[in-house]
């Protein structure tokens, strides 16, 4: 009789673990794709100001790896903003995300300066929130690491 409790208290500890280390992956997955995808607009506003270049042509020439940390999967590059959203698995808060879609749905029907205001609007709406996701990262971290670890611990005690 022991032994399941002591089996159950270190699978209890195991899961604590790895749960704390799925949040914290999770965490700095959400981070490093709003950094990318502030990249990502920060690309598109000097290509549609400088070129005037349609978005076609600006996510052909994008880098690949730039798409690819902005959660673009498989070979085939997007063809536009909208496309990249919908293909991609968004980790980030509903605020950026509402605020992709929106541009998204803004891109491509206007003129050059018209365009390159909106872009330069959302890159200064999405700056601030990414700014505070960078800034919160090392407290999501920690609590990630702490919480679930905890929470296994005085559920082994209770149980016990």
């Amino acid at each position: 009789m022991r032994f399941y409790k002591l089996f159950g208290a270190g699978l209890l500890i195991v899961f604590g673990v790895c749960c704390g280390m799925v949040l914290r992956a999770f965490f700095q997955r959400r981070c490093r794709q709003a950094e990318s995808f502030l990249s990502l607009l920060r690309y598109l506003r000097f290509q549609v100001d400088c070129f005037s270049a349609p978005q076609q042509a600006i996510f052909a020439s994008c880098d690949r790896e730039l798409l690819v940390s902005c959660g673009a999967e498989g070979s085939a590059r997007p063809v536009d903003l909208a496309t990249l959203l919908r293909g991609t698995r968004l980790y980030l808060p509903e605020e950026m995300s509402e605020l992709l879609f929106s541009l998204s749905g803004e891109l491509g029907g206007s003129f050059r300066a018209e365009q390159v205001r909106c872009i330069d609007h959302y890159i200064a709406r999405f700056t601030p929130l990414c700014e505070e996701l960078r800034r919160e990262l090392p407290k999501w971290e920690k609590l990630s690491l702490v919480l679930p670890l905890s929470l296994s611990a005085a559920l082994m005690l209770l149980l016990w």
